[in-house]
């Protein structure tokens, strides 16, 4: 089978954006990359034990006569919940 076949089939099934969650004792760090957005771009709630990410990317304007040789990136609406371990305060 054709490997990117493959490789796409498993990005597509994969949550987006993807985080990175660490505690140290009473305190937790968050982090994430988005690119294309500024922080002020991403919605995020905080309810109970949950972290809601809300955001939209859009692609790049083109030019007249422009055209992607190739377009990888994810575009459009998002929505990621964390569940954590604890109740965030």
């Amino acid at each position: 089978m054709n490997r990117s076949f493959f490789r796409n089939s498993l990005s597509r099934s994969r949550e987006f954006p993807l985080v990175n969650v660490w505690k140290d004792g009473n305190s937790a760090t968050f982090t994430t990359e988005i690119p294309g957005l500024d922080k002020a771009d991403i919605e995020i709630t905080v309810v109970g034990r949950n972290i809601t990410l809300k955001g939209s990317r859009t692609p790049e304007e083109l030019s007249e006569g422009e055209s992607y040789h190739r377009k990888e990136r994810w575009y459009g609406k998002f929505s990621r919940t964390i569940e954590m371990p604890f109740v965030i305060d």
